[in-house]
C-alpha cells in the first residue's frame, strides 16, 4: 500500500516585511526553490503535513537549519 505524499509549505519572511510562499507535494520543487534563492536576514517557516492532524513545523533563521529540518521531517 502506498501512502499519500506529505504536503510541504515554506514561508519566508524578510526583514522589510515581504513574504514569499511555496506549497507543494513535490520535494524537488521545494528544495529547488530554497536552494535557488539567496535568503539572508529572514525568517523561514517550514511545515510538513502528513495527514489531517499530523504535522511537523518549525521556524528557522538560516537556510542550512531549515533544509536540515525539512530533510528530517520527510524521512
Amino acid at each position: 500500500m502506498k501512502m499519500n505524499q506529505p504536503s510541504i509549505s515554506i514561508k519566508i519572511i524578510f526583514q522589510d516585511g515581504k513574504v514569499k510562499r511555496v506549497n507543494s507535494k513535490k520535494r524537488r520543487r521545494i528544495f529547488h526553490f530554497v536552494k535557488a534563492n539567496n535568503f539572508s536576514d529572514c525568517q523561514i517557516k517550514v511545515c510538513v503535513t502528513y495527514e489531517k492532524g499530523y504535522y511537523n513545523k518549525g521556524i528557522y533563521k538560516n537556510i542550512t537549519d531549515s533544509l536540515y529540518a525539512l530533510k528530517i521531517f520527510l524521512e
